[in-house]
């Protein structure tokens, strides 16, 4: 029986376009099966968006997740078919009973940071106050990006504020 483990990553913007990585096991690996992504729960009707996977191993398919109207969590199963046709793809195939959330967020954007200067040396306490729009999760973790190389792991300390640590 096909199943939905795990995808990478769990969360990706509203906008769509992620390269996503659904992981699970005994997914059919011949030209005679199609695999779609069915992503259900999708805007105020909780409508469900299918887009054609591509095949990489019997463990893992990669699908890119759709455009979506509204940000919020959707449940993302397999379905397996011999029809190319996606609009069949969820009633005369395989569908998978299991699924792994994943969430669609809201663009964010700086509005400003304190302090803008500090010591080379680095662990300034760095301040952000963000825009953001409905639907990013606490639990979608952000990084301060300092320059070209450097990524620090961001702490929510506000519902749009944001603390990180300079590095050196």
């Amino acid at each position: 029986q096909t199943t939905v483990t795990a995808l990478e990553p769990v969360f990706g913007p509203l906008t769509g376009g992620t390269v996503l990585r659904v992981l699970g096991t005994s997914i059919p690996i011949s030209s005679q099966f199609v695999v779609f992504c069915i992503f259900d729960g999708i805007g105020e009707n909780s409508e469900s968006i299918i887009t054609r996977a591509t095949q990489q191993k019997i463990s893992e398919v990669q699908c890119i997740t759709p455009t979506v109207p509204l940000a919020g969590i959707s449940t993302v199963r397999l379905a397996v078919s011999k029809s190319t046709d996606k609009s069949l793809a969820s009633t005369t195939t395989v569908v998978t009973s299991t699924s792994v959330q994943y969430t669609f967020h809201g663009e964010i954007s700086v509005q400003s940071a304190s302090p803008t200067l500090g010591p080379e040396s680095g662990g300034t306490a760095v301040t952000l106050m963000l825009n953001r729009q409905p639907g990013l999760a606490f639990f979608v973790p952000l990084v301060c990006v300092f320059g070209d190389l450097h990524d620090v792991p961001a702490l929510y300390i506000g519902s749009n504020i944001v603390r990180c640590n300079s590095p050196p």
